[in-house]
């Protein structure tokens, strides 16, 4: 596989910003790293990096680029061995708790140097010194499919065929996890902001800190661990189970799915309200109203009702409850090719037809769902916990909420 990186262009690091972080705690050269050496250096793909190396190659941690539930992101530059420089993402980890932070850490070297996809975000490097524990990575910089998706990125609206590549591209990397590697992985935290784009908008998952390793025994078909994941995306068998299986990532890639196709977030909370988009989806399908699904700021006639209708489908039916009802990935990879097939053989500036007729699989939808307030549904329910990298952080929902029936399409 090729570079990855992006060559540096003309300039110096004023051009990257002025303003500087804080700079990180003294320490002494002679301190034990954050993490047993044993674990880092267990495979020789990637490079250990000191604490000075760092600090120069971010200049200090001067432009901070994102920040996830364990670490902050920065950009940084680094000259390799021909003497060609590029640009890098450095996550330094601000919260280095026994149970998260350290976790998530070693879990990405353990798991990220074993794999090597395009549409999977490259790990460079780490440093384990104790006052800057860092993990170095490719650089991906064209945000993340959350802030294309729900406007937290100016620019212009991802292209239905952008959309579709973008479904492809993170459907395989997840049947690269599942079926190409052994032990196989599973991700555990599959959402939008863990998709990043790169300069082509094509998509590359990121994230492994939450992952989880399958063993080997072909019968075994799930591990029982500590619930962890997103509000919104987790699965809810998972959920109420504590049953982690592949099924569980298909479910996440579901929601992801239809916020593709819809522009719309998973849920969203209010008072007196909430927003269920796996609920509101099938509403609309029920009724074969195409048109509603799709985002509204896609030109009509970039897309045919066919298409819509395919990808739509397939989402719903990774989202089913019953993991045992959803498809295996590979069958997801193949729906979503054969849909983007469609697409391009479909006639160019052809108008979607705003309705379908109703295909003979209501089973798959379900009675439909509560239509009178469209996309709101009123409710008097309570808190439930969002899980969150391990954190408990409660959404703004009323007393008395059962926690499983948010992703049930029948609640």
């Amino acid at each position: 596989m090729g570079s990855v990186f992006s060559r540096r262009s003309k300039g110096s690091w004023k051009e990257l910003g002025q303003k500087k972080e804080s700079s990180i705690p003294p320490s002494t050269d002679l301190a034990q790293p954050v993490v047993p050496r044993s674990a880092v250096f267990s495979s020789s793909i990637i490079r250990p990096y000191t604490r000075d190396e760092i600090k120069q190659a971010t200049k200090d941690f001067r432009i901070k680029i994102g920040q996830g539930g364990f670490g902050e992101v920065y950009k940084g530059m680094i000259t390799v061995p021909n003497g060609d420089v590029h640009w890098i993402a450095v996550k330094k980890l601000i919260s280095l708790s026994k149970d998260h932070g350290l976790a998530s850490f070693v879990k990405e070297i353990e798991v990220l140097p074993n794999l090597s996809h395009r549409n999977l975000v490259r790990l460079l490097g780490y440093c384990s010194h104790p006052y800057c524990p860092a993990l170095v990575y490719e650089y991906v910089g064209n945000g993340n499919l959350r802030e294309h998706l729900h406007n937290e990125r100016p620019g212009p609206c991802l292209s239905w065929e952008n959309r579709l590549n973008i479904a492809l591209d993170i459907a395989t990397a997840i049947n690269y996890l599942h079926n190409h590697v052994s032990p196989s992985v599973i991700h555990r935290d599959v959402k939008a902001s863990n998709i990043l784009l790169d300069e082509n908008l094509r998509a590359k998952l990121s994230d492994f800190g939450l992952s989880k390793l399958m063993p080997q025994d072909e019968d075994c078909t799930h591990v029982s661990t500590k619930i962890q994941g997103s509000f919104g995306y987790l699965d809810p068998d998972y959920h109420a189970t504590g049953q982690l299986t592949a099924k569980s990532d298909v479910y996440s890639f579901g929601i992801v799915l239809l916020e593709i196709i819809t522009g719309k977030p998973p849920f969203a909370a209010g008072r007196w309200e909430r927003v269920v988009l796996v609920k509101w989806a099938k509403s609309e399908m029920a009724k074969g109203d195409v048109r509603s699904l799709v985002d509204r700021r896609i030109p009509e006639g970039t897309y045919s009702a066919e298409v819509v209708w395919k990808l739509a489908l397939c989402a719903v039916k990774c989202c089913e409850n019953n993991p045992c009802d959803r498809p295996g990935i590979r069958d997801v990879v193949r729906e979503v090719k054969d849909v983007r097939s469609i697409q391009k053989d479909s006639i160019p500036g052809q108008r979607v037809e705003g309705r379908v007729q109703r295909p003979p699989f209501e089973n798959v939808l379900g009675p439909p769902a509560v239509r009178r307030e469209g996309f709101h549904e009123r409710y008097r329910e309570g808190p439930m916990c969002h899980l969150q990298n391990g954190r408990n952080v409660k959404p703004q929902f009323s007393p008395g909420y059962n926690a499983r029936s948010l992703y049930s399409e029948n609640a």
